[in-house]
This record gives C-alpha cells, sequence and structure tokens, in this order.
C-alpha cells in the first residue's frame, strides 16, 4: 500500500516538471497579443470596405467606420458588426459648413442603416468623434483610407490631451495606392496641417477597387512590432 502511495506521488511529481521536448511551432499569421484593438476606418465616398474591415473583424477587433455614403451602398454585408457613421459630402449649392449643424450622423450598427440630411462640418465630425470616444474610451488605431483633415486633427488633440499614453500607441496608417505610411500622434498633428481633402478635380490616391494589395498589409502595419516600421511601398 505505502509502495503504492509513494508510486503515485512520484508520478504526481514528475508530471509537474517542465517538459524538455520542444515546443510545437505555432502556425503562421498575425497576432494581436492581450486586447481587441479598437479601430477607426476613416473613407469617403468608398464602396469596397469590406476588404480592410474583415481581416480585423476576423482578430476581434471592434471596428468603427466614418464614410460619405451610407452603409447599405457599400460591399459590407448586412450584418457587418461594426459602428458605422455616414457622413454625407455637401451638395454644389450647399457648400461645406463649420456652423453647428442638427443632431450628428446616428453610428449605423449592423442593420440600422439612416443618412443624416446635414452638411459636412468640422462641427459634426467633432460630435460623431467626442461620441464614438465615449462609447470606447480611447482609439488605437486609424487608417485614413482617405485624407481628412478635420478628423486627423481631432485624433491627434485627442492623444496629445490624455492624461497617459494609449498603450498601443494610437498610430495611424495612410493608405494610398503605392505606399502605406505609418504615423504617430506627433507626427499626425505635422501631417494633418498638409493633408487635402480629395475634391471633385482633386482624385482619392487609393482607388476605390475590390482587392486593393494595399489591404493585406494594414493588419501587419497595426502591429506593435511594427512600430519601427514607418512606410511600406507596393509594386
Amino acid at each position: 500500500m505505502a509502495d503504492n502511495y509513494l508510486e503515485k506521488k512520484m508520478e504526481e511529481h514528475l508530471s509537474h516538471r517542465p517538459s524538455t521536448a520542444p515546443a510545437p511551432r505555432r502556425d503562421q499569421g498575425l497576432y494581436y497579443p492581450l486586447k481587441p484593438l479598437r479601430i477607426l476606418i476613416v473613407a469617403r465616398n468608398r464602396r469596397h470596405l469590406n476588404q480592410y474591415v474583415a481581416p480585423l473583424t476576423t482578430h476581434r477587433h471592434r471596428i468603427a467606420i466614418i464614410n460619405t455614403l451610407p452603409a447599405p451602398q457599400t460591399d459590407l454585408p448586412h450584418n457587418h458588426g461594426t459602428r458605422y457613421y455616414p457622413l454625407p459630402q455637401p451638395t454644389p449649392d450647399q457648400p461645406q459648413s463649420d456652423t453647428p449643424q442638427p443632431k450628428p450622423g446616428t453610428p449605423q450598427n449592423d442593420t440600422t442603416a439612416t443618412s443624416p440630411n446635414t452638411t459636412t462640418g468640422t462641427p459634426q465630425i467633432d460630435r460623431i468623434l467626442t461620441s464614438l470616444i465615449q462609447a470606447w474610451r480611447d482609439i488605437d488605431a486609424l487608417i485614413m483610407l482617405d485624407p481628412t483633415p478635420a478628423i486627423a486633427t481631432h485624433i491627434a488633440q485627442h492623444a496629445a490631451t490624455r492624461p497617459y499614453p494609449n498603450d498601443w500607441g494610437t498610430p495611424t496608417i495612410l493608405v494610398t495606392d503605392h505606399t502605406l505610411t505609418r504615423l504617430t500622434p506627433t507626427a499626425l498633428t505635422e501631417t494633418a496641417k498638409t493633408i487635402h481633402t480629395p475634391t471633385a478635380t482633386n482624385h482619392p490616391t487609393l482607388t476605390d477597387i475590390p482587392n486593393h494589395p494595399a489591404a493585406a498589409h494594414i493588419p501587419y502595419l497595426l502591429l506593435r512590432t511594427s512600430s519601427t516600421i514607418h512606410q511600406i511601398t507596393l509594386h
């Protein structure tokens, strides 16, 4: 009886010893440790959004989108699961205004799809971003598919006024047909001064097509381990 007891105790002891066998090799892929990220995607008159959203929601990141088209006019699935803020472009006879407007666009969560009859002004953008930050408490990363100075300035100012820095660094990814550029909040402040909103004569620098090569590189640049990489050139 005593022998069986000692043998059992020895087996338990050996079972808790660290294994000398090599650790199994992990599958190749992108890993976002510790927490899902809160990511804001900024677009203007862009229909092909799902190629940018789907790889991020696969990793359970929380996604918000500001776009000048309502969600039903994009290729996002019906149950896209993002916080979607439609921001209509001003019409030729209704120029962009900085005067306060009625209530901002309601986020189009999943099946909700309403388009506010308001102009695109800085106050409206500020209200949307203030509402988003109140809901999320912070924004971990910004993906700018189309340059929007008011949003870049707001995010940079928010990062600068926080009592402590965001633990992910709040990187901004500027995307064009030929390059992806990763900016820190400080660099974003300077870049926001030179960003020009696209107009009818100044076309966006990122072509709105499905399966764009840039989409595959964005998740990699969002990694904290990619903070030393400032730009990726697409060939």
